[in-house]
Parts: structure tokens; sequence; C-alpha cells
């Protein structure tokens, strides 16, 4: 699975524990920036910036995670250490596996987000990513 069930979980019970920031919300949040990220990765990947690549794939480490989708946080964490320590060539291939990877956590997000989130009047909200 792109998403760890037990992450999304806790997602939905903090949420019923939250009175600022709902599930629902972190989710379209997440959805909407990472899509932003994912352009300017693919752009970094073009001009070979590694310095803009680790920076995207540090933005990318924690709150990929904390939405559920580990496995592409741990892609982004790596991506980072590569073009930390210079390692062009595993950075074009981490970063090619984050664009790749990306539509599947995308996908998986917005299923879960309609399926568990709701607006002030409980109906599901699509985000259009």
């Amino acid at each position: 699975s792109v998403l760890d069930p037990k992450r999304v979980r806790d997602l939905w019970v903090l949420d019923g524990k939250s009175k600022t920031l709902s599930a629902a919300s972190l989710i379209r949040t997440y959805l909407l920036e990472s899509a932003s990220n994912m352009v300017d990765l693919s752009m970094a990947l073009s001009n070979e910036d590694y310095s803009l690549l680790s920076t995207i794939a540090h933005s990318l480490v924690a709150s990929s995670a904390t939405m559920g989708a580990v496995a592409f946080g741990e892609t982004a964490r790596d991506l980072e250490n590569s073009c930390k320590s210079g390692q062009q060539d595993r950075a074009r291939e981490l970063g090619a596996a984050l664009v790749k990877a990306y539509p599947s956590v995308r996908e998986a997000l917005r299923v879960t987000y309609l399926a568990e989130g709701a607006d002030s009047k409980n109906r599901p909200v699509l985000v259009a990513v």
C-alpha cells in the first residue's frame, strides 16, 4: 500500500482531539503543497539544481510521513542526503522515483480525504490537484 494505514488512522484520531486543524484540512494542505513541490522538483531535476532538489526533498520528508506516505518520505530523505553528499547520479534516480511515485500518493490521499473528510455540513470535499 502507498499509505501506512496506522499513520492514516492516527491522523483521524488526532482530528478528534484537535480543535484547530482537521485531518481533512491537513491532507488538503499537503496535496496542494506537495503538488507545487513536485513541479519545482521536476524543474530542479531538469536544471540539475541539486541544492534546490535537496531543499524540496527536505520539505517532503516529514510532511509525507505524517500523511502516511512513509516510503515516499523515505525516498525524499534519501534524495536530500544524496544531494548533500554530491551523489548526483543517485539524486537524479531518486528524484525520478519521486516523480513516478507521486501520482499514486496523491490519489491514495485523495481517496482517503473523500472517504473521511467532509466540509462543515458533513459533505465530502474534493480537492482538484
